[in-house]
């Protein structure tokens, strides 16, 4: 495709877009009652146009500057209370900003393959928008996400959409086996869904088109007998979690289905070395609830998927980022560590604010902190570390383990640190975010560190 072509197609591509925008504003005037009707008139039909992107268009660049224009366009005009068919129905989330983000990342990394670029963007198009509209019409068994209120009745319309988008791609747009078409769209459509029942302010249109991309990219070459491994595996992870975290009240119903998925993710997109660190983190988290709990009951509340999302989001980044990049070698420390480094900062603070709620906390000196933190890295790196890097086919395992006892060390000064200074007992999401951004330094330290190792 020559220079002239892509350039007359980019602008083709934009007046429709802008048409489309227009298109909504009509509908919303036409029905001012019913916004969200425009706004998913405006999320289908920009789909659908997206569709048809690595079709008309041969430059990343181009996707890139198009994307970057758009995100400019739709962040100006909700900052300034315009194009009201889009933003009016989604007030304080960012839905519509998101939306062109997963285009450009699915573009790039699907050149060479645009049927996952295609279902990925189908099923954001169709099942999102199917789900919201028949949900908000039909829905009458609610269940809360954060601040959204979601429908049962959207999401079994959203399992069943899902599943058709994929299963018919697959069948006449690929050479896929008809048996594997099924069972992998069923494995999709389930985990897509619980991708869409767990989101709020708008992260819906990251997760949903992104997460199918890695499912169907790690499963499209997969023989049926591996197909049917991952389905059992996740019939039984389902099974488990669910009786296990409701005896225990540490997760709401969102946050269950958020582990369900994060497990799941490191199964499938990884192997049993990648949820191996995943399952005993939440085995030691479980036994240290389970011996402290009745002494401080009060102290840790159900958790809400937004808090579990801040505990999980840096071990799923790096999952998913292996799986994009092909490269697990490179990832798979780095995630044990950023699991024994999250595990290790979430029982020092437990442990260093034991009996606050009751008014019996223990003082503790510099020197007994420094002790604690210690010994909270290093039983982190024994119990949930040591396993995976000695079993794995992991390089550099000796100097893996030590960067990963010196990461979680670090990450537990840095959020001493910020405890002090922010007094963080009281500040539920504050905490969260420290939190996170201790791990964020202590994963990247284990990241450097195995990078110089390896030359």
């Amino acid at each position: 495709m020559n220079l002239d072509q892509e350039i007359s197609n980019a602008l083709i591509l934009t007046g429709a877009f802008i048409l489309i925008l227009g298109l909504g504003e009509l509908i919303y005037r036409i029905c001012p009652s019913r916004p969200e009707l425009s706004r998913k008139s405006v999320h289908f039909l920009c789909g659908l146009t997206a569709l048809t992107l690595p079709y008309l268009l041969h430059s990343h660049w181009t996707v890139l500057i198009m994307t970057v224009g758009f995100v400019g366009f739709i962040f100006i005009t909700k900052r300034r209370g315009l194009l009201k068919s889009v933003h009016l129905a989604q007030r304080g989330t960012y839905g519509s900003i998101y939306f062109p983000v997963p285009v450009y990342i699915l573009f790039l990394f699907s050149y060479n393959q645009p049927i996952l670029y295609f279902v990925a963007i189908l099923v954001m198009t169709i099942s999102d928008s199917l789900a919201a509209l028949i949900g908000e019409a039909y829905g009458h068994i609610s269940y809360e996400v954060e601040e959204s209120i979601k429908s049962l009745e959207g999401s079994v319309i959203f399992f069943l959409a899902t599943f058709l988008c994929v299963h018919l791609s697959l069948l006449f747009m690929t050479a896929v086996d008809k048996l594997n078409t099924v069972l992998i769209a069923i494995i999709i459509a389930t985990l897509v869904t619980g991708f869409e029942a767990i989101s709020f302010k708008g992260s819906d249109n990251l997760f949903i088109p992104l997460g199918t991309y890695a499912l169907l990219n790690s499963m499209i070459s997969q023989p049926t007998s591996e197909i049917l491994r991952d389905l059992l595996m996740l019939l039984v992870m389902i099974g488990v979690t669910v009786p296990l975290v409701f005896q225990t009240h540490l997760l709401k119903p969102s946050a269950l289905i958020g582990s369900v998925l994060v497990n799941f993710a490191a199964w499938a997109l990884g192997d049993f070395f990648w949820l191996l660190p995943m399952l005993l983190a939440q085995m030691m988290l479980l036994l240290i609830v389970r011996n402290f709990l009745s002494r401080d009951a009060g102290q840790i509340p159900a958790q809400q998927v937004k808090g579990f999302l801040y505990n999980v989001l840096i071990p799923t980044i790096l999952i998913f980022s292996s799986t994009i990049l092909k490269d697990q070698q490179t990832f798979y420390v780095p995630y044990v560590a950023s699991i024994v480094v999250q595990v290790a900062v979430i029982v020092y603070f437990f442990l260093a604010t034991r009996g606050v709620a009751s008014g019996n906390q223990l003082r503790q000196s510099g020197k007994q902190k420094i002790v604690m933190g210690c010994l909270c890295g290093l039983t982190s790196t024994l119990v949930i570390g040591l396993a995976p890097i000695v079993l794995s086919a992991a390089r550099g395992k000796f100097v893996g383990l030590l960067a990963m006892t010196g990461g979680a060390w670090l990450s537990i000064g840095i959020f001493e640190f910020l405890d002090r200074r922010y007094d963080l007992l009281e500040q539920k999401m504050l905490r969260q975010k420290m939190r996170l951004l201790s791990v964020a330094i202590g994963t990247l330290v284990v990241f450097g560190a195995m990078r110089i190792a390896r030359g």
